[in-house]
C-alpha cells in the first residue's frame, strides 16, 4: 500500500488461483509440481512523503497525481535522489510440498479457495518481512507516536 500498511488478504490473488488450477488440473495429473520463487520489490518513496502523514492518520488518499505533478516533484528533488530500489529474493515454495504440510492435499475443488487464500496470506506475509526499513516507515511511526 502507498501508506506503508500492510493488509491482510481477504480474498485469494488471482495469480495463485491460476497457478493452482493449472496444477490441479495439468501437472498434478502428469506427476509435475509447480515452484514459487517469492520476490519483493520495495522502494523509499521519497518523493510521496508530502502526503504520507495525511494518508496515514485519515486512511484518505489524495487523488491520483498528473504526471505533470510528479515530474514537478522530481524536480524539486536535492540532487534528483527519489530513494532506493530493494529486491529481495525468497526460497523456493514447492506447491505440492506446501498443500501437503498445510492439510490442503488432496487439492479438490472443495478446498480450492481455502488453499488459495492460504498461500496469498503467506505470500504477503513473506513480502512483509522482505521489506526494508525506509525513511517512510520511520516517519509514518513518529507521527503515529504524537
Amino acid at each position: 500500500m502507498r501508506s506503508g500498511r500492510f493488509n491482510q488478504p481477504t480474498v485469494s490473488d488471482i495469480s495463485i488461483e491460476w497457478l493452482m488450477q493449472v496444477y490441479l488440473s495439468t501437472f498434478r495429473i502428469e506427476g509435475k509440481n509447480i515452484h514459487l520463487i517469492p520476490v519483493a520489490i520495495n522502494y523509499d518513496r521519497l518523493f510521496e512523503m508530502r502526503n504520507l502523514a495525511n494518508e496515514i492518520v485519515s486512511g484518505q488518499t489524495d487523488d491520483l497525481f498528473s504526471m505533470l505533478t510528479v515530474t514537478r516533484m522530481l524536480r524539486e528533488q536535492s540532487n534528483q535522489a527519489v530513494g532506493k530500489v530493494y529486491m529481495t529474493f525468497g526460497e523456493a515454495i514447492s506447491l505440492k510440498d506446501y498443500l501437503k504440510e498445510n492439510r490442503f492435499e488432496p487439492l479438490n475443488q472443495a478446498n480450492f479457495d481455502a488453499a488459495a487464500l492460504h498461500l496469498t496470506s503467506h505470500l504477503v506475509l513473506q513480502h512483509e518481512y522482505a521489506c526494508p526499513i525506509t525513511l517512510n516507515m520511520i516517519v509514518a511511526s513518529l507521527l503515529l507516536q504524537i
